[in-house]
């Protein structure tokens, strides 16, 4: 290591890039995208689609292959932003009834697209997209057999996270506090943290802690 390096673009030796997203009261989407490499943003892409289709602000992004993925607020909308082209581009959601208790864009297994919802109240539902159609999968779990009772009764957007670090886990928002949903699994849920209203988790896995930058004469 070189002691006059503060080792702030240091990420396993390599160059990032950061993405910003956002929608504004208009309903357009815009994106850029900051590159380590260069230390400079790309000018801006836009995209109009429904005003009523915000990106979510508290909902993980999902990386596919160059795109980002966004779930928008309707759960109807997915923006993608494919950062090879630097193009936005809207795709639909899997078709979901009136009823969603929470929604949120995860990897699927394989590490394709992928998509969780909470129906019926309390039903995990999941699906993985595959070219231009999505699949529904079978593994249906009801969320009250997984967690303590009347955790999560009467709560809506009760998917707050996602992470997929070799073992694929949903965040379920209850009234005790967030719980980890091991995906593929057929065990209870787990405590993630014991108090309420938490309604976002951006799970990580390192961070980055940025030192003081130090020069020698």
């Amino acid at each position: 290591a070189d002691s006059n390096s503060d080792h702030l673009d240091c990420h396993g030796g390599d160059a990032f890039g950061v993405a910003l997203v956002g929608t504004d009261v208009a309903g357009t989407t815009h994106a850029a995208l900051y590159s380590s490499a260069t230390d400079a943003w790309s000018g801006p892409a836009s995209i109009d689609h429904h005003p009523d289709a915000f990106v979510q602000a508290r909902r993980p992004s999902v990386l596919v292959g160059n795109a980002l993925y966004f779930l928008c607020d309707n759960n109807t909308s997915i923006v993608e932003f494919d950062m090879a082209t630097m193009t936005l581009s809207v795709i639909p959601s899997p078709p979901l009834p009136e009823d969603v208790h929470g929604a949120l864009l995860m990897t699927a297994e394989g590490g394709g697209l992928g998509f969780a919802a909470v129906l019926e109240r309390s039903n995990l539902h999941l699906w993985s997209k595959s070219m231009d159609q999505w699949e529904h999968l079978e593994d249906v779990r009801d969320l009250k057999t997984l967690l303590p009772r009347g955790s999560i009764s009467m709560m809506n957007n009760v998917l707050i996270g996602f992470a997929d670090g070799g073992v694929r886990v949903v965040v379920v928002r209850s009234y005790h506090g967030p719980f980890i949903v091991e995906l593929g699994s057929t065990g209870p849920a787990r405590v993630a943290l014991r108090r309420s209203g938490i309604y976002a988790v951006f799970p990580y896995t390192s961070f980055c802690t940025p030192a003081a930058a130090t020069t020698t004469e």
